[in-house]
């Protein structure tokens, strides 16, 4: 069908303005209310609204397909608006709050919400051409993934996605329930923690961002007609759940300091934490600059190797894909980390190296031959078997940072393999040889690079569990 023949007509009461803008608004007051207003009445207040019309969008969402009225481009909008409300409802386990009977039932409810959200996303990926109202307009529909765009049918990132929200769902549903039977045989209460977990905060924010983000994206960059501007009831609802949240905020602000007892404030930070943000911060831009000098020199040795002139675009282009691979791990670790949000899924599928090696590729062919072939997708996620294995193996071992020669072949493979599968389904990017020195340089100038800043931290792995997380993620 042509493209004028699939013309998107916005859906107001799944993802018109007023819904999108409520979700907004009480999706990023969550995390803002913990830090600037310590009151449970409004953080209960935003939780219950964001609840209420997550379960309402959802419903809507399962009826419309058991029926046949949805299609693909809307059940994608449906992920990213369940994602801002589902995933931040997490059921409480703390004594003294309700009975073992409503906390069950609480428990139960949630892990049930997010079976049924992750089996349908599931079914939604794996018959995604065939999907909605309207399938044969589906090889049209666009997904953004970390602002790059790619068909929603594409078959290895339905997959490779698919294969990421199962697992995670395994571990959520496993981690849950230990959890509940821990709490449950524990009699003793839980004291809430002083301060607030400022790097949970960061990410938080910065998950929940991320969603919002690529939901507007993936709306402007698709065939749409409508802007979902017509106010139905759906949205005149969805933004009346607002109500509540600024009634508690204002009485908040509008009480007297002896009514108030003191809530309104700036929550002091937990120990540590300033010191915890400041290294996240610095290895992080640190890292940058370093892919980005292994990205240029990887490039320049390609394209020796290969036989071609060493251009200053084949430089630059080498240090851009340094930069994106650095940037998107290092938001990607902070988010899958910390956030609750369902961008964790998206991070986590960036931060594996099959996910990232898929996401560097999707993005610099979008820059450089402004297409996505196949073959380069299906070699991207072949040259992350090597990466994987290699990043395992130095893991288990006890240098630091892993051997030279462990990384540079590794990275060498990668490369080989890459260039090797890409040619096999018919897409030549260079010669194999290039291919592996390429990778070789990358790794070994990485390490080189990276190896005093990781002798500097080592001494402090065995202080701060968190130093280390941030020294394993980011410089491991």
């Amino acid at each position: 069908m042509s493209e004028s023949e699939c013309l998107i007509l916005l859906n107001p009461d799944i993802a018109g303005v007023g819904i999108r803008l409520s979700l907004y608004i009480l999706s990023l007051a969550g995390p803002i209310v913990a830090v600037f207003a310590s009151s449970n009445e409004l953080f209960r207040s935003v939780e219950k609204s964001l609840g209420v019309t997550g379960l309402a969008l959802l419903l809507t969402t399962f009826i419309s397909a058991g029926q046949g009225r949805i299609d693909l481009f809307h059940a994608l909008c449906v992920f990213h608006l369940a994602g801002l409300t589902g995933f931040s409802m997490r059921p409480s386990l703390r004594k003294g709050r309700s009975n073992r009977v409503s906390q069950l039932a609480t428990f139960a409810l949630f892990y049930l919400g997010l079976l049924g959200f992750c089996v349908f996303i599931v079914y939604l990926l794996g018959t995604a051409r065939r999907f909605g109202a309207s399938p044969e307009c589906n090889p049209q529909i666009l997904y953004v993934l970390f602002g790059f765009n790619i068909p929603a049918v594409n078959y290895e990132f339905r997959w490779l996605f698919i294969a990421c929200i199962i697992f995670v769902l395994i571990s959520v549903l496993v981690g849950g329930v230990i959890g509940f039977v821990v709490r449950a045989q524990d009699d003793s209460d839980d004291e809430q923690e002083d301060g607030v977990n400022y790097m949970q905060f960061m990410g938080d924010l910065a998950g929940r961002a991320y969603i919002i983000a690529m939901l507007e994206l993936i709306i402007r960059r698709n065939n749409v007609l409508s802007d979902g501007s017509v106010w139905s009831f759906g949205q005149i609802l969805a933004m009346m759940m607002l109500i509540g949240p600024i009634i508690e905020l204002t009485s908040l602000f509008t009480s007297t300091d002896s009514d108030l007892g003191g809530k309104v404030h700036i929550s002091e930070p937990e120990a540590g934490q300033g010191l915890q943000i400041s290294i996240h911060i610095v290895l992080s831009i640190l890292d940058l600059g370093f892919n980005a000098a292994a990205g240029a020199a990887a490039a320049a040795t390609g394209a020796h190797v290969n036989g071609n002139r060493t251009t200053e675009e084949i430089v630059r282009l080498g240090a851009l894909a340094g930069v994106m691979k650095s940037g998107i791990l290092n938001y990607s670790l902070l988010v899958s980390s910390t956030s609750s949000s369902s961008a964790s899924l998206a991070m986590m599928f960036a931060t594996s190296t099959f996910g990232m090696a898929f996401v560097v590729t999707l993005a610099m062919a979008e820059k450089t031959i402004h297409t996505i072939p196949d073959p380069l997708l299906i070699g991207a996620l072949a040259a992350g078997a090597p990466l994987t294995a290699g990043g395992a193996i130095a893991a288990a071992g006890d240098a630091i940072g892993g051997s030279l020669p462990l990384n540079a072949a590794f990275d060498a493979l990668s490369g080989y393999t890459f260039a090797r599968v890409a040619h096999n389904h018919g897409f030549d990017v260079c010669s194999y040889k290039a291919a592996a020195a390429a990778g070789a340089v990358f790794g070994t100038l990485l390490w080189i690079l990276k190896l005093p800043i990781q002798c500097l931290l080592q001494p402090y792995q065995q202080q701060s569990e968190t130093t280390q997380s941030y020294q394993m993620t980011t410089f491991g």
